[in-house]
């Protein structure tokens, strides 16, 4: 068995390797191996297996060292989207494979010696040894290390990687329900009751706040008086713990919404690029929790991209209290934690839903029915630096091409890219022109400051406008754009 490997850097080029056959069948593509290139071991990422050789090669191949993973990091698909934005955006394929996957993922390894077959010849099943330190192997005896070089040397052992047993969890504030007949006050007493109906009496600080909506000194007031234990407990890190809980309110699609999600079900089965045109508030984001909703029940994954880190939180909170804890969000600004606890739930199949910047884009997810990019026209879809720099939108399209399945371009104001794409037929344009529910546009007027009447630096409408706000008890925003280094321009002539 043979694989290509490509290796960080600024190499773009994929090399061949010898698989040897006791990792036969642990190696597939997407999982990084270590293997020998130049003067040294490197981490690299195999991008293929085959059985035969294309073609005989000219030189004598060397064989991978190790397995680094135990799962493959990408789907078939993602890794054939990889290949795309290395050769579209001539990036090294290395660096492509080492950006779509958190750089947090499994570099905490200890080396292990196994028995390849046949007897155990050292008479022990593993022995740990430290990498390139050479402490645990002087730590044997001279028999034992000589029959250790022996095995290696004959292929009777062989040096494999293990992961150790990560917990994804962080500590939070927590306090330990203790015995006592203090007189209580109500919210005193609702605390007890709450620790005493856990199946054990411990909970975090702020759960038992937010549950029972109570300030931080009734607590205290009970830690004070020896009915409450405070200490730390861990929980996992999960990045939505940070949200507010939504509740899905039942919303009544307009006939424009019924529309437009009756004709993307007819091409739910095919690549099917979308530009969803919809004014401000014409309600495309309950457009997408339908679409998505329908996905997950025919049992696909849906991938969504939003534009800014700031706004993911807020889409996913809605999409959360539909689909619960299948949602997942994702952008560069997530712990280390949160990323690992993410990633491994998408690999384990737990997370159907994706809401990030455009890094989400290389979400493991399984079975994509559905791609979305909301705010197709943002520049922030462009990765400048580092590399791979690639436009998130554009490799979305290709993406969705790949997988053989619709996607959807939502904005209000769309690019010229899209627009122009749309009016060749090659996106299928479809408009929302009426705001959702009784929401309406709110009315501009554009005043021309040369002719109008004003004092100092307001004209006389606005002025007004902002008088009669005022008494109605309303609120007033002024925004004033700023003029080279100065804040205020005034020319009374």
């Amino acid at each position: 068995m043979y694989c290509s490997v490509a290796f960080p850097g600024e190499i773009y080029q994929t090399f061949t390797y010898r698989v040897p056959e006791h990792m036969e069948r642990s190696l597939r593509p997407g999982m990084r191996v270590k293997a020998p290139f130049g003067a040294r071991s490197q981490l690299g990422y195999c991008t293929e297996c085959y059985s035969v050789l294309p073609s005989k090669p000219p030189y004598a191949l060397k064989s991978i060292e190790s397995v680094f993973d135990t799962q493959a990091l990408f789907t078939d698909a993602l890794i054939r989207l990889i290949r795309w934005i290395s050769d579209y955006y001539l990036a090294p394929l290395g660096v492509c494979f080492r950006a779509a996957h958190p750089s947090e993922i499994g570099y905490k390894r200890q080396p292990y010696c196994f028995v390849s077959s046949g007897e155990d010849p050292v008479n022990w099943q593993e022995i740990p040894v430290s990498g390139l330190s050479v402490s645990a192997f002087f730590d044997l005896s001279e028999a034992r290390r000589k029959a250790l070089k022996l095995a290696l040397a004959d292929g009777r052992l062989y040096i494999d990687n293990i992961f150790p047993k990560t917990r994804h969890v962080r500590k939070v504030n927590a306090v330990k329900l203790l015995a006592g007949e203090e007189e209580l006050t109500e919210k005193q007493q609702s605390v007890i009751n709450l620790l005493a109906s856990l199946d054990t009496p411990i909970e975090e600080v702020r759960v038992i706040q937010k549950k029972l909506r109570i300030t931080a000194s009734v607590i205290k007031a009970l830690i004070d008086k020896g009915r409450l234990l405070k200490c730390e407990m861990e929980v996992p890190s999960d990045p939505f713990d940070v949200l507010s809980p939504t509740t899905r309110r039942t919303i009544h699609l307009s006939e424009e919404q019924e529309a437009v999600i009756r004709h993307l079900r007819e091409h739910e089965k095919e690549f099917y690029p979308v530009l969803l045109h919809g004014i401000t508030g014409s309600g495309k984001t309950e457009i997408y929790i339908r679409l998505a909703l329908h996905q997950m029940e025919q049992g696909k994954s849906v991938l969504m991209l939003v534009p800014e880190i700031a706004i993911t939180p807020q889409i996913a909170a809605r999409f959360r209290a539909t689909f619960g804890e299948k949602v997942a969000i994702w952008h560069s600004q997530m712990s280390d934690a949160e990323r690992l606890w993410t990633w491994n739930q998408m690999l384990r199949g737990t997370i159907r839903i994706v809401v990030g910047a455009r890094s989400a884009l290389f979400a493991p997810l399984p079975d994509i029915g559905l791609i979305i990019v909301d705010e197709e026209q943002e520049g922030t879809y462009k990765q400048d630096d580092p590399a791979p720099r690639y436009h998130a939108r554009d490799a979305a399209v290709m993406y969705a091409h790949i997988l053989d399945v619709p996607i959807v371009l939502g904005s209000a104001t769309p690019s010229l890219e899209s627009y122009y794409l749309s009016a060749l037929g090659r996106y299928k344009r479809l408009e929302l022109n009426a705001r959702f529910g009784e929401s309406r546009l709110p009315r501009v007027n554009l005043i021309d400051m040369n002719t109008a009447e004003r004092k100092g630096i307001f004209s006389e409408e606005l002025l007004q406008a902002v008088f009669n706000t005022l008494k109605k008890g309303k609120q007033v925003i002024m925004l004033q754009n700023r003029r080279g280094f100065n804040t205020v321009m005034i020319c009374s002539e």
